[in-house]
């Protein structure tokens, strides 16, 4: 009975260390990505991998993966981080010892993460403007330009377009030709798209060929979100439900702009 009594207690305390040790890692994985909003340099990447080589056995390192995505990829959270996430996913599947179903679920999600990925060039988008002119992602020739993915059915979207009709910076910068601003439906519904009406300077479209929908060009979690392009069209920011975060990087970059 004692034996059993000290087999338990021991059992016990080796799941309350690999429980601290896993909360461990996420909360150095939250640190760090309050300090990689935009780009995970070397740095980060061996912080990263220390934090993942921390886990441990395989299956610790698959259960801190699906706490990391709930932390990173959610967009309602704090740590929400698109490029951390995408280069935890690559080095987690490089490393061996899942079973075939978590290694299946890890390849999935890096697929997910590859689309349209911080730092590369966005697919193509082709849309329709609420007064019947077609356009084109990669004609659009200003230095910045800021999709705006959005529903009208969306109580979110509807007081994003709320600050849209008031927002000075980002009118200053569509008038300057330093930015262009793609309000973009992405589904099918035409009447409900042509309820919206968004002030001059923004760009009122939907996806008239669903290429979204069908061909997942862009993997869109939720609404509203924003995608913020340089001039090749390199993703800046990706999957953004912050306004705040966008003109927090305008506002930032500021004299940059200027420049372009």
């Amino acid at each position: 009975m004692k034996r059993m009594m000290i087999w338990f207690a021991a059992v016990m305390l080796c799941g309350a260390i690999a429980a601290a040790r896993d909360t461990h890692a996420l909360y150095r994985l939250e640190r760090l990505s309050g300090s990689t909003r935009l780009n995970v340099d070397s740095a980060a990447k061996t912080e990263l991998k220390a934090i993942l080589d921390s886990c441990g056995s395989p299956e610790r390192r698959y259960n801190f993966v699906l706490d990391a995505r709930e932390m990173l990829w959610n967009i309602e959270s704090p740590s929400h981080n698109e490029p951390l996430m995408h280069a935890l996913l690559e080095m987690a599947v490089t490393c061996g010892g899942y079973t075939d179903d978590q290694r299946m679920r890890i390849d999935a999600l890096l697929d997910v993460a590859r689309v349209n990925p911080v730092g590369a060039k966005a697919a193509n988008l082709r849309w329709l403007t609420d007064d019947g002119a077609e356009g084109e992602l990669y004609k659009i020739s200003t230095p910045l330009t800021l999709i705006y993915f959005n529903d009208p059915d969306c109580i979110a979207c509807h007081k994003v377009k709320e600050r849209l009709d008031t927002c000075q910076t980002l009118r200053a910068l569509v008038e300057q030709r330093k930015l262009t601003l793609v309000a973009l439906y992405p589904y099918g519904d035409t009447d409900l798209w042509q309820q919206d009406e968004y002030p001059d300077y923004v760009l009122n479209a939907r996806d008239h060929l669903s290429a979204i929908e069908n061909d997942e060009t862009y993997i869109l979690p939720s609404m509203p979100l924003f995608y913020l392009l340089d001039a090749e069209k390199a993703v800046i920011l990706k999957n953004e439900p912050s306004l705040n975060r966008v003109l927090e990087y305008i506002n930032h970059n500021a004299i940059k702009i200027k420049q372009l």
